[in-house]
Formats: structure tokens, sequence, C-alpha cells
């Protein structure tokens, strides 16, 4: 009982986080039967990869000395799964790395700090798939021979609606529960407000590095063709099956 009284903040977020994952794995599968999108092999093995990815990543960069750490683009691989993937197939994978963040290095003091702290500013990247990759606008933009830039424009404005989420989440939990740890002469908001920044720039890396990689002909293109395959490939089963059909028939 002891251990239980002086511990009680640890479970208590532990329980929210778990309740979490299963409440948003409950909303993902709904979604996908609504959406008749059902994973493939291929999209399941991109996505751990992505997840493998962002959470090696996210072991390297600075760390601040209150907490926080700026990081080698390690969001973008999520990110570039919730563009090409859109919503249903990406929330899984978004709460997957969520719980692998909390599990990381949990700091916990209250559980609403758990969710401002881990919940919302990783949960946030389903923001990118808002917007996702559009096969069409792709193929109409190489067909004019321009860039294809226009057709990744989504990822660039849910990149900066998850930015605004991220950060604002921090200087909630900075100015609520970390405000003894301002800076002498500044208050709990401003102190917040300042420290936190770190989300921003860690965001930012990530998006700049993506820009980057999507500018790249031959990156843009195998990623592009990665999806068309996917497509190509189920209108080929459909053809064999129906082949297969008339031989049996003959």
């Amino acid at each position: 009982m002891e251990w239980l009284k002086e511990n009680w903040l640890v479970l208590l977020s532990i329980f929210i986080v778990i309740a979490g994952v299963i409440a948003a794995f409950v909303v993902a599968r709904v979604m996908n039967k609504k959406s008749n999108k059902k994973s493939t092999t291929r999209d399941l093995t991109f996505g751990a990869v992505c997840i493998a990815a962002s959470f090696a990543l996210s072991f390297f960069g600075y760390e601040l000395p209150q907490g926080g750490t700026i990081t080698p683009a390690s969001v973008l691989p999520i990110m570039l799964y919730c563009h090409y993937q859109g919503l249903t197939k990406s929330l899984p994978v978004c709460i997957a790395f969520t719980l692998l963040q909390f599990m990381q290095n949990p700091y916990i003091l209250h559980p609403f700090q758990v969710i401002h702290d881990y919940f919302i500013p990783y949960l946030a990247l389903i923001l990118v798939s808002v917007f996702p990759f559009s096969r069409d606008k792709y193929n109409a933009l190489i067909s004019e021979n321009k860039s294809t830039m226009p057709s990744h424009v989504g990822l660039f404005i849910g990149a900066a609606m998850y930015i605004v989420v991220r950060y604002t989440s921090h200087v909630l939990s900075g100015a609520i529960f970390f405000k003894e740890y301002a800076w002498e002469g500044w208050g709990a908001w401003g102190y917040s407000f300042v420290y936190n920044l770190f989300a921003i720039a860690d965001a930012a890396i990530a998006v700049g590095v993506g820009a980057a990689l999507l500018a790249n002909k031959a990156f843009d293109t195998f990623m592009a063709k990665t999806f068309h395959a996917e497509k190509r490939t189920d209108t080929c089963a459909k053809d064999d099956e129906g082949t297969g059909s008339g031989a049996d028939e003959g």
C-alpha cells in the first residue's frame, strides 16, 4: 500500500496512456471499416520501417537541460508515412510511435503533464495525413513536365498544423507543471514560450529535410512509384483472376 501511495501518479499516467492507445486503436479500426481500406503487407512493412527509423533518430540530438531534444529529423519518417498513406492507415503508426516515445524516458509529474508532453505532441503527427498525397495531381504534373512539389503541399500544411499543436501543448505543460524552472526574472509563461521553441526547431528540421528529399527527383520518383506499384498490383491481380476464371470455364 505504501508503494501505491508513493507511485499513484505514475500508475495513473500509465493507465491514461494505455486507455488512450486502446481508444485510438478502436477509432482507427472503425475508420478502416468505414473507408473499406485494408492495410496490405506493404503498408504494414513500410509503417514498421518508419516507426523504427523515427524511434532510432530520436535517440540522437541535442538534449536541453530541463527536458526536450532537438533531433536530426526524427519525426520525418512518420510524416512521410502519414503523407503517403492518409488518415486511416496512419493513425495506428502514430499511436505506436507515441507509445514508444512515452516508454523511452518518461518524466512524470502529473497525468495531465503526461498528456501535454507525450500524448498530444506525438499523436498530432496524424495532422500531416489530413491533406494526403494525390496520385492524380502528381501524374498531371508529370505529364505537363512540371515540378511535382505542388502535389506535396498537403504535407507542409499538415506539418504546420502539427508544429502549432505540439508547441502549444509543450508551452502549456511548461507553464503549468515546470514553472519552478523559470529563469530568474522570467514569468512561467514567458519562460515556457521561449524554452519550448526547441519543439519548433526540432519539427522545422524535419520539414526542411523532407522538402529537400521531395525536391530530389530520384527520391520523389521512388516514393511515387512505390505507391503506384501497389495500385498496379491490385489491378493486375483482378485481371489475373478474370483470366483464370475464363480458363477454368473454358
